[in-house]
C-alpha cells in the first residue's frame, strides 16, 4: 500500500484589477506559485491512504486529487481506533465549489463512511472535506485524539489537460486580504465558495460572514489543510469567528457556504445569493 507525502499545492491564480479587494472567483490558469508561504495540503493519487487524527477544536481535513472524465473513483474514510466512537462523514467537491458526492454510514466498518464508484465529470482537480456527522456543521471539541484513514482509488492523471502537475491541485477561487470586506454570490450549482487570504503567525482574526439570502456557514482551513475553526450561529442566522489565533504564517482557505450544503447531491439544495465577508485584525 503506498503512503501519501505532503505536497505543496501551488495555487493556479490569475493577475486581478488594480483592486486590493476581490472575492470573485478567478479562472484557473497554468500554475503560478503564490505569495506568502503558500499552502500545503494532503494530495492523494491512485492508490494512496492518509492517515490522520481529529483532536479538540480541529475536526475537518481537505485533501485534494487530481482525476480524468469518467474516472470510477471509491473514497473511503475509517476509523482506526480500537473501539473508536468517530463517525465520520466525507464530502467530495469539484474545482469550482460543486458537491458531486457526500456519504456518511455506507462503509463496510460500522459508521465508516465510502463513496463507491463516483463517475467524475472533468479532467482537473477536486477535493475530499473529512469530517464527523456531528461537525460538518458545528463546532463540537473533542477531548481525545481519534485517528482515521481515508483511500482513494480509481483516479487517473489527466494528461490532457493544460498546466497539469502531478504534485499540484487547482481551484477557482477568490481572494480577501486581512483587513477588508468584500461581496460574493453563492449560486445554487456551485454551494462553496473558496476564498484565501494571507495569514501570519500570531496574528489574531474576527471574521463575519453575513447574508440576507441563505443560512450562512464558515469553514477556515489553515494552510495545511486542517479546519480549525467553523460557526454557523453566531449572530442569528449569520457567522462569525471572534479572535481568531494563527499558529503559522501562509495561505489559509475559507468556505463560504450555507448550513445545508452537504444536500446539494440529493437536488433539495436550494440557497444561493449575496454574502458579505470580512476579515479583520482583532
Amino acid at each position: 500500500m503506498k503512503f501519501l507525502k505532503l505536497l505543496t499545492v501551488l495555487l493556479l491564480i490569475m493577475s486581478l484589477a488594480v483592486s486590493a479587494v476581490s472575492a470573485q472567483k478567478t479562472e484557473p490558469t497554468p500554475a503560478v506559485e503564490s505569495e506568502g508561504e503558500g499552502i500545503t495540503l494532503p494530495i492523494l493519487l491512485d492508490g494512496d491512504t492518509y492517515s490522520g487524527a481529529f483532536d479538540g477544536f480541529v475536526t475537518g481535513q481537505l485533501l485534494g486529487f487530481n482525476g480524468s472524465a469518467g474516472d470510477q473513483v471509491t473514497i473511503s474514510m475509517v476509523q482506526t481506533d480500537d473501539g473508536s466512537t468517530l463517525d465520520p462523514l466525507i464530502v467530495l467537491l469539484g474545482q469550482a465549489g460543486e458537491v458531486l458526492a457526500y456519504d456518511d454510514d455506507s462503509g463496510s466498518v460500522s459508521l465508516s463512511s465510502l463513496i463507491e464508484d463516483f463517475e467524475l465529470p472533468y479532467d482537473g482537480s477536486y477535493y475530499i472535506v473529512a469530517t464527523t456527522f456531528t461537525n460538518l456543521n458545528t463546532e463540537e471539541e473533542l477531548f481525545d485524539p481519534h485517528a482515521y484513514d481515508i483511500s482513494l482509488s480509481g483516479n487517473t492523471e489527466p494528461t490532457g489537460l493544460e498546466g497539469y502537475e502531478e504534485n499540484t491541485v487547482f481551484f477557482l477561487r477568490g481572494e480577501l486580504p486581512v483587513g477588508n470586506t468584500s461581496d460574493g454570490e453563492l449560486i445554487t450549482s456551485e454551494p462553496v465558495y473558496f476564498i484565501t487570504f494571507e495569514g501570519t503567525e500570531g496574528q489574531s482574526l474576527d471574521l463575519t460572514l453575513t447574508s440576507a439570502d441563505f443560512d450562512p456557514l464558515l469553514y477556515v482551513f489553515d494552510p495545511s489543510g486542517a479546519r480549525i475553526s467553523l460557526n454557523d450561529d453566531a449572530d442569528g442566522l449569520d457567522s462569525a469567528i471572534s479572535g481568531l489565533e494563527l499558529q503559522q504564517s501562509g495561505t489559509y482557505l475559507l468556505f463560504v457556504t450555507s448550513y445545508g450544503y452537504n444536500h446539494a447531491s440529493d437536488g433539495d439544495f436550494d440557497a444561493e445569493g449575496i454574502f458579505t465577508l470580512s476579515i479583520l485584525e482583532s
